[in-house]
């Protein structure tokens, strides 16, 4: 009998009422089922069985194996190489957007004013100049000379084509003939701590010779193992003999071993590499150049640029940086300026800063007009005339700057009404 006015109830099938395997993929029609269908967390990664989806249904294009990858655009395509680590330790991988290149990382050269840019003190060092050539003196910024006796060689901030690049070199020029002599570096503390017990480190710099003297010329990573940044910075004990390493002082020890560079008139390009703290004793780094002859002849020339000390066994290009990054390094360690100051009270004047905060505090001195003039002299505004303050006065001083100035002796003891002009260095070198 049929029922009228009735509506048969519908009946839901759940999963509970469909037998395993009873549809197949088969069954379903292409496109039957889409992603708008399939309920957000409706089918876990445990309901899809091993190797149940592969590259066949996946819909992107292009071809897919083993050296291709599915990228983000629903495309196969194959990996971007990347540049080869060979040869390239040290260095930081960069890309401009389209390709990948290696670059050596930035302040990475231990030295300072390796270029030798920077000389605050002049750029020629001879017998009569106002920094005279002496052994053991500070030359071009950062850099002392060493020699057996003094007046052994003129040294020159010199634009000679050592370095085509139209940089400086240091050029050493015969003055008295068969003596040895070399240049010498030594890096404070606070900026080495990273080269010791690191591994490999690599000093590199280019190098050529004048005349037929300069046979044996050698170079060496040194190392100094007693307190940190007390050593004198005159590290020969004994020049010794021609072809025999000049013999160090206490605690300075050789961490490369020397040997003749082979130098001759065309530019070379030096490297030596070796680790640090070998014999765990370094506190500082120190890199030494030198000629080991003695049968030098005047006016025969050594010529050094572009002195770089890295971490890694192997030498990058040299880092060259603005002339005002470097001068602001060295003067950590050395600044001279003209300058003024002004009275205060009856006894005393208002002190200044120092161009950059120093490693220690400096020893100051002045002068006028310039580094030339008479020691302690000072240009007095209100006479017109010069006047000695003596180095007796008081003083207060740090590593950032003139506190204070007062209790003034000598021939001008009253600072009232008035100021001083004058030239001024402060030194803080490791010596």
């Amino acid at each position: 009998m049929a029922y009228k006015g009735r509506v048969r109830p519908t009946i839901a099938l759940t999963a509970d009422d469909i037998a395993a395997d009873a549809v197949g993929s088969s069954e379903i029609a292409t496109d039957a089922v889409t992603a708008n269908e399939i309920a957000a967390g409706a089918v876990a990664s445990s309901e899809i069985a091993t190797d149940a989806v592969g590259i066949a249904e996946l819909s992107a294009t292009g071809t897919a194996d083993a050296t291709t990858v599915l990228h983000g655009n629903n495309t196969w395509a194959a990996v971007t190489s990347l540049p080869t680590q060979t040869s390239n330790s040290g260095k930081t991988l960069i890309t401009d957007g389209t390709d990948a290149s290696w670059t050596p990382r930035s302040g990475r050269n231990l030295m300072i004013n390796g270029d030798f840019k920077v000389a605050q003190r002049g750029a020629s060092y001879t017998s009569t100049t106002p920094v005279t050539n002496d052994d053991d003196t500070y030359t071009l910024d950062r850099w002392v000379l060493l020699s057996d006796g003094d007046d052994i060689v003129d040294v020159t901030q010199s634009t000679s084509a050592i370095d085509t690049s139209g940089q400086y070199c240091c050029a050493l020029s015969v003055e008295t003939a068969n003596k040895k002599f070399g240049i010498f570096q030594m890096a404070e503390r606070a900026n080495c701590v990273d080269f010791i017990n690191t591994g490999d480190c690599t000093l590199s710099f280019k190098a050529k010779v004048t005349g037929s003297s300069l046979t044996n010329v050698k170079a060496a990573i040194v190392g100094w193992g007693s307190t940190q940044d007390t050593s004198v910075s005159d590290i020969v004990s004994a020049w010794n003999v021609a072809g025999t390493d000049p013999t160090l002082i206490a605690n300075w020890a050789y961490e490369s071993t020397p040997a003749d560079l082979n130098l001759t008139g065309t530019v070379q390009t030096i490297s030596i590499t070796a680790p640090v703290d070998s014999t765990a004793h370094v506190k500082n780094i120190g890199v030494f150049i030198w000629s080991d002859v003695t049968t030098t002849t005047v006016t025969d020339e050594l010529q050094i640029a572009d002195v770089q000390f890295e971490r890694g066994s192997v030498a990058t290009d040299f880092e060259h940086q603005k002339y005002s990054q470097v001068l602001l390094e060295c003067q950590r360690y050395y600044f001279e300026m003209d300058t003024s100051l002004a009275a205060y009270s009856t006894n005393g004047v208002v002190g200044f800063r120092w161009p950059q905060e120093m490693r220690i505090t400096p020893n100051i001195e002045w002068r006028y007009p310039n580094n030339t003039g008479t020691a302690n002299n000072v240009y007095r505004i209100d006479t017109g005339g010069q006047t000695v303050l003596a180095s007796g006065n008081t003083q207060g001083k740090n590593v950032d700057g003139l506190v204070y100035w007062y209790n003034l002796t000598g021939g001008y003891a009253n600072w009232a009404t008035t100021a001083v002009m004058f030239w001024m260095s402060g030194e803080a070198e490791l010596d």
